[in-house]
């Protein structure tokens, strides 16, 4: 069954990407979401957690046969004649997938003093207003 969810440290690493590295003679070609994700022989690839999922199967923690049979399944590699010569375990098992983790921390918002060694003109905004549209909305509402 499902196993409740447990709270997590803020600043504890999150898994944002995933990396897949194809170890395979032949490239990879699939689709997620309307984008188009290539797969070239031994070159590495980020792709997002849901690409991961939906592509290979993939979640943190997901039992390596569960994922093959949906690998080999997506792929066509679960033809008898494969199943019965190992090449559909041998092409699974040449696909490398680990995540990548980041780890997100809180931004001070309110920092009233520039950090020491800080350049003055980098502190100052380079163009109070965007156009002279809401330049002359703020002299007319007297926020100027």
């Amino acid at each position: 069954m499902n196993e409740p969810l447990q709270e997590q440290d803020e600043f504890a690493p999150q898994i944002m990407q995933v990396r897949v590295t194809n170890g395979n003679s032949f490239d990879i070609n699939d689709r997620f979401d309307g984008v188009p994700y290539n797969f070239p022989k031994m070159t590495p690839v980020d792709i997002p957690v849901d690409a991961a999922h939906h592509i290979f199967g993939w979640y943190d923690g997901v039992d390596r046969d569960a994922m093959r049979l949906h690998v080999q399944r997506r792929f066509g590699w679960n033809t008898p004649e494969r199943i019965e010569n190992g090449s559909a375990m041998l092409f699974f098992d040449q696909l490398h997938i680990s995540p990548i983790r980041f780890r997100l921390v809180q931004v001070a918002e309110d920092d009233p003093e520039p950090p020491e060694g800080a350049k003055e003109d980098l502190q100052k905004p380079t163009k109070k207003y965007a156009n002279k549209l809401m330049q002359s909305a703020d002299e007319r509402a007297g926020r100027a």
